[in-house]
């Protein structure tokens, strides 16, 4: 992972193989940042996703390998207590489909 911050603005690159979630947190804890809006482009080769049912209060994932190009990742970090919270939304897709959900 490298970053640079340039007033409010952070930019980071990602090696692969490195968690985004982990990754972003471990930026969050040393810049102390509060609240802030991520948005990200790339691509990634193993990502979990999923999506909560508000209905039935269940949380369902499905594990992607291979191959994504991320077409949209966006999300928040906000902090409660002290704890970082990582709020975010990623849409890859393959040759074959364009995939949504929750990270």
């Amino acid at each position: 992972m490298e970053y640079r911050r340039f007033g409010n603005t952070i930019y980071l690159r990602l090696d692969p193989k490195e968690e985004i979630l982990e990754e972003i947190g471990k930026v969050a804890e040393k810049e102390n940042i509060r609240l802030a809006q991520v948005t990200g482009l790339g691509a990634i080769n193993d990502f979990t996703a999923g999506v909560y049912n508000t209905v039935t209060k269940e949380y369902h994932s499905i594990q992607f390998q291979g191959a994504y190009e991320i077409v949209s990742l966006t999300g928040t970090v906000t902090r409660k207590d002290g704890d970082v919270y990582l709020h975010l939304h990623i849409a890859a897709g393959d040759e074959e489909a364009l995939y949504t959900a929750a990270i």
